[in-house]
């Protein structure tokens, strides 16, 4: 592969300029990035002369520096197949996401909000990229819960746009993004349709739902008080603590519409902005049904705190 991570930021930007010209719609959820085909060698050596590249002694001798090249770039894009927009200004990705240079460029990514056990290196922090670390350890400290955590993350990334949440677990950077889009619209988006978006996108599916430990964290997050974390628009006559009216009932606990094996039915998100992303299509997914005795035990922990 080629080494774009070595890249001067001159030519670096030149080939995301040249590659976003061929963004092809892609969806309601947004766009996809269509590199030109292989095949296409004038286009290839168009832009390899644009960006100074020149032949290998490492590549195939039957392969023009062109073809390397665009061979190099197709498969720098479809290696990241994680990253996908969730809300305005916010994916979510794993590892290599994050890792990929290149495309944090080609997205725009202004910041990247790390879950994970321990602190994580700023990689291309030269590039002018904000890093954060929430430290999720529940054997280490309780202030390092994932609940305890979610409003640290919150706050930067509500202030750090466009922004990417990485985390090598599926569901941590799912809850992380749950949360948000909670945090952000309290009331629009209570978190049972933070969920539904999320499967929407194929961020959740059957074999990677939030467990019991994901959801208790966002229904105990849910019931923060969000003035704290520099949310200001809050209305002063609606307390933390106080459910969004919900389709199902008027003021149910937090968490209480949360999809259930007898609630399969799928409520349409919100619509969504689609302008400071570019993301990879999704197809449908079904609700996950959740194991037996979950509503029972979120009702119950929503009492506790409420």
């Amino acid at each position: 592969m080629a080494d774009f991570d070595y890249w001067s930021r001159d030519r670096l930007g030149k080939l995301v300029s040249a590659l976003r010209d061929c963004e092809e719609s892609c969806g309601k959820f947004g766009q996809r990035l269509e590199p030109p085909a292989v095949s296409d060698k004038v286009y290839w050596r168009t832009l390899a002369d644009m960006c100074a590249v020149e032949a290998d002694s490492d590549d195939d001798d039957d392969e023009s520096p062109e073809v390397t090249f665009a061979n190099n770039v197709h498969a720098e894009c479809e290696a990241v197949q994680s990253f996908t927009q969730v809300s305005t200004g916010i994916a979510v990705g794993d590892l290599d996401a994050a890792e990929s240079r290149l495309l944090l460029h080609l997205r725009g990514v202004k910041s990247v909000l790390y879950a994970s056990s321990h602190e994580m290196d700023p990689l291309w922090e030269k590039d002018g990229i904000l890093y954060h670390t929430i430290v999720v350890s529940c054997a280490k400290e309780s202030s390092k819960t994932l609940a305890s955590s979610l409003g640290d993350a919150c706050a930067f990334l509500s202030k750090h746009k466009p922004a990417l949440i990485c985390s090598s677990c599926p569901k941590l950077r799912a809850t992380v993004a749950a949360a948000l889009m909670h945090f952000e619209s309290p009331i629009e988006m209570p978190v049972a349709d933070a969920i539904d978006r999320l499967v929407e996108l194929d961020v959740l599916t059957e074999s990677e739902t939030l467990g019991l430990a994901e959801q208790s964290a966002l229904i105990e997050f849910s019931a923060s008080d969000f003035s704290a974390m520099g949310y200001g628009t809050m209305s002063p006559h609606m307390g933390p603590h106080m459910m969004p009216a919900s389709p199902r009932g008027a003021l149910q606990p937090v968490g209480a519409d949360l999809p259930t094996p007898g609630n399969a039915g799928k409520r349409p998100a919100p619509p969504m902005d689609t302008l400071a992303f570019k993301l990879n299509p999704s197809k449908e997914a079904a609700l996950p049904a959740l194991p037996g005795g979950i509503t029972r035990s979120i009702r119950q922990m929503s009492e506790e705190i409420l």
